[in-house]
């Protein structure tokens, strides 16, 4: 009996976490077409167009997610989605970007830690069952980590020039590189931390 009702708990839990996840972000997506159909008109460093793709990309993937990993840590998965989206729109509506202008590069290198853990922690089960090697699979990661962050720029690209039809996304000439770098390291280093806190874990239980 404790068993059921604990299962039941945990499903309680997990739909209440997921349910959380979708109002806030909903209402951020809400909030972002009133603006880009000027209902609203809040001040924007960018652009509302860009906002909404990456609230609603963000929102695409945690229900993929869910719906083929069930599981998934919630309480882990939906903070690790979430974060990256509400940090970029934050700080573009409130023209923190900016005010403080390598704010961009951190963020780069912070969200690159965050797709390369919960790439990590998708894939992790398949990458064993594969039977692929440590060193491959964390090649894996940082190609996939790098690839998602240069369709990123490229979307900037193709926004400037189609939407904004100047120079706005991109910024200047070593904006996109530093970018890119920035992405490139930050999925190194966490992948690097995976692999300490794997082999201390190995070596502690080993003792």
């Amino acid at each position: 009996m404790e068993k059921i009702e604990a299962k039941d708990f945990e499903k309680y839990n997990r739909k209440f976490l997921l349910s959380l996840f979708r109002v806030f972000l909903w209402w951020l997506i809400l909030f972002e077409i009133l603006n880009a159909y000027e209902i609203l008109n809040h001040p924007l460093s960018f652009t509302w167009s860009w906002l909404i793709t990456v609230a609603l990309f963000g929102w695409v993937i945690a229900e993929i997610l869910m719906f083929f990993y069930k599981w998934i840590n919630y309480v882990l998965i939906l903070p690790l989605i979430s974060m990256p989206i509400f940090l970029d729109a934050f700080w573009d509506i409130f023209l923190l970007y900016k005010a403080f202008h390598n704010y961009d590069k951190f963020l780069h290198f912070f969200n690159s830690a965050l797709i390369a853990w919960v790439l990590f922690i998708v894939l992790r089960e398949k990458f064993e069952n594969a039977k692929f090697t440590k060193t491959f699979q964390w090649i894996i990661i940082i190609s996939m980590t790098t690839t998602l962050w240069a369709l990123y720029e490229i979307e900037e690209y193709a926004e400037d020039v189609l939407i904004n039809h100047r120079l706005l996304r991109m910024g200047n000439s070593f904006d996109t590189g530093d970018d890119i770098l920035m992405n490139l390291l930050w999925g190194i280093f966490m992948v690097v931390l995976l692999i300490s806190y794997f082999k201390l874990r190995k070596f502690l239980n080993e003792k």
